[in-house]
Parts: structure tokens; C-alpha cells; sequence
């Protein structure tokens, strides 16, 4: 909403608009609930370990220095990104699985990266990894604002 004083324009205006103050408060006045979900966003992406793991591979078997410390830095800076959502807007299930995308994206960039060695694909017949991929895949749903 352009002019947020026009709430005419809008029946429900206070969805869809807060000035970024209010924004903050709201989110530090609901921060010792919403911690409590933290365990669990903590735990949905260590179930995804196989896929770090790669990554970590990816990145050592890059074939130029620099390519791997910018990548580095590009997580870094995205992670960074994301906790600074992370003081401002509680909405943790959409921001958490918006960063898992950055750095499946970031994965993909780095696979076209020129490597040293082919990075071992994550094997299909790894108990760890078959367990892992059952767990997410019977997870039903992450909630918007609660993990579940």
C-alpha cells in the first residue's frame, strides 16, 4: 500500500501494511514464544543434512580459491540476510524455507562453478539418507507462524 493512511483502500489494511516500527515490536513482543519454535526449524534443517553435505562438497571440490570464498561469502551473507529478518518479521516458517531455497540455488551455482573433482552425488542406497528423506517427506505441513 503506497499511502499507508488510505485504509479505505483496503477492508483489511492491517494485514497487509505496518510501518516497519511496528513491525519490530510486534515481532520482539512475540520473540519468547515464537524461541520455542526454534528447535524444531533447527531440526527440519538438520533432516536435510545430506544436501549440506553435498554442498560442503561442491565447495572443496572447486577448482579456483576465490570461487570458494565467495561462495562462502555469499552464504555468509545471505545467513546474515536472514537473521536480520529474522529480528524484524516473525513470520519464520516463510522466511526459513526462502533461505532453503537461496541455498539450493547457491548449490546449483556452484555446481556450474569449474571443480577440481566430481563431488560424490548423494547416494540413494545410504540408510542415513533414505531415514532423513522419510522423515521430511511424512512431515504433513510448516506452519506459517508456528512450525507446526
Amino acid at each position: 500500500m503506497a499511502d499507508p493512511a488510505r485504509t479505505n483502500l483496503l477492508s483489511f489494511s492491517f494485514i497487509w501494511y505496518q510501518s516497519l516500527a511496528q513491525e519490530i515490536r510486534d515481532t520482539w513482543q512475540r520473540m519468547p514464544s515464537n524461541l520455542l519454535g526454534v528447535p524444531v526449524y533447527a531440526l527440519l534443517i538438520w533432516l536435510h543434512a545430506p544436501l549440506w553435505k553435498y554442498l560442503a562438497d561442491l565447495i572443496q571440490s572447486l577448482r579456483d580459491p576465490l570461487h570458494r570464498r565467495i561462495v562462502i561469502a555469499a552464504i555468509v551473507a545471505v545467513s546474515v540476510a536472514y537473521l536480520v529478518m529474522f529480528a524484524i518479521v516473525f513470520d519464520y516458517s516463510r522466511w526459513i524455507s526462502n533461505w532453503a531455497v537461496c541455498m539450493f540455488l547457491i548449490l546449483h551455482a556452484v555446481k556450474a562453478l569449474p571443480a577440481l573433482r566430481d563431488a560424490p552425488p548423494i547416494p540413494g542406497d545410504d540408510r542415513k539418507t533414505t531415514i532423513l528423506g522419510a522423515i521430511v517427506t511424512l512431515i504433513p505441513r510448516v506452519g506459517i507462524v508456528r512450525p507446526f
